[in-house]
């Protein structure tokens, strides 16, 4: 209805990005946000693509970045899970 009343001649003389904006005021807000959280879907995320690519690297600066206590909770972690103390240097 709005664009008969706009171009009651019809949209032959109307350029084909005119028409898409015309278009695109259109939608309706479901449509918009449907559009917008397919961007966000597709966002990098850094992190877990490092984490696959070299875990042991993400593991060795998470142990550099953590203090002595933290290191301890580490270990004791560890060796609950395999059952047998880990050995210093290993």
């Amino acid at each position: 209805m709005q664009l008969a009343r706009e171009f009651p001649q019809g949209l032959a003389g109307v350029s084909l990005t005119a028409a898409i904006k015309m278009l695109e005021q259109l939608k309706s807000p479901e449509e918009k946000s449907l559009l917008g959280s397919r961007r966000q879907s597709s966002k990098r995320n850094p992190i877990g693509e490092a984490i696959k690519s070299d875990p042991l690297a993400i593991l060795e600066k998470a142990w550099a970045a953590a203090n002595d206590m933290e290191r301890n909770i580490f270990v004791k972690k560890i060796e609950k899970d395999v059952g047998s103390p880990i050995q210093p240097g290993h």
